[in-house]
């Protein structure tokens, strides 16, 4: 599935960037790249944490609907939800704050983020 969605991807996402005026087509290439390495990596980091909370979420509540325990799965569930808010937003929040920075951590370019 995911080859798949890289090929629309590429198609749609550079399709848009043509129709700038001024813009040529290996200053397209160079702006995909910096999209797909730069920000896509650094965009994937929260994701993460919300796959390992919700993996380790499923054994929680199946066993609480199980009726092993006397707790409400509702919960449980409502927790974790607000867990990754609280984590998304702060991390969206540091991304904005600290951009430079985390170029210059991650890629050892803190100018990329200029390109994008």
């Amino acid at each position: 599935m995911m080859p798949l969605m890289r090929i629309i991807d590429v198609a749609l996402v550079t399709r848009r960037l043509e129709l700038i005026e001024g813009i040529t087509s290996s200053q397209v290439r160079s702006l995909y790249g910096y999209l797909t390495s730069y920000a896509g990596t650094v965009a994937n980091l929260p994701e993460v944490f919300a796959i390992s909370l919700s993996a380790s979420l499923v054994p929680v509540v199946a066993g609480l609907y199980s009726g092993k325990s006397s707790s409400n799965p509702l919960i449980s569930v409502e927790k974790s939800l607000k867990l990754a808010f609280v984590f998304s937003t702060a991390s969206a929040l540091g991304f904005l704050i600290f951009a430079r920075e985390i170029n210059l951590l991650l890629f050892n370019d803190a100018e990329a983020m200029y390109n994008l």
